[in-house]
């Protein structure tokens, strides 16, 4: 009997990788809700011309077509993700809006 050859027909490799600092441990990543019912999900647009009003439209479709409890975009004139120049404004307005959703989802939509 001819013993068959196992061939991979594709990897799958995760975009992310594990973040890394030279002052702390690797972060964990965190775990994926089971379900959105009832959560508050935020989506956060960047620079791109064409994400706000993706994630917009995103929003509206999750609040009327799923059990989330609020789904909206966060998008105010002065948000740093809407100005590349503002890195070191994203980590803190990032940690402070934390708190009043359940997931935040950052997005291009293109």
């Amino acid at each position: 009997m001819v013993e068959k050859e196992t061939q991979t027909f594709m990897d799958v490799v995760m975009p992310v990788v594990e973040y890394e600092d030279e002052k702390r441990a690797t972060s964990v990543q965190v775990q994926r809700p089971q379900n959105l019912k009832d959560k508050t999900i935020a989506l956060l647009p960047n620079f791109r011309t064409v994400s706000p009003a993706f994630l917009q439209l995103l929003a509206k479709q999750l609040q009327t077509d799923t059990e989330v409890g609020r789904a909206f975009m966060h998008n105010p004139p002065d948000w740093p993700f809407n100005h590349p120049e503002h890195l070191s404004r994203i980590a803190p307005e990032v940690v402070k809006f934390a708190r009043q959703c359940d997931l935040m989802v950052s997005g291009v939509g293109d």
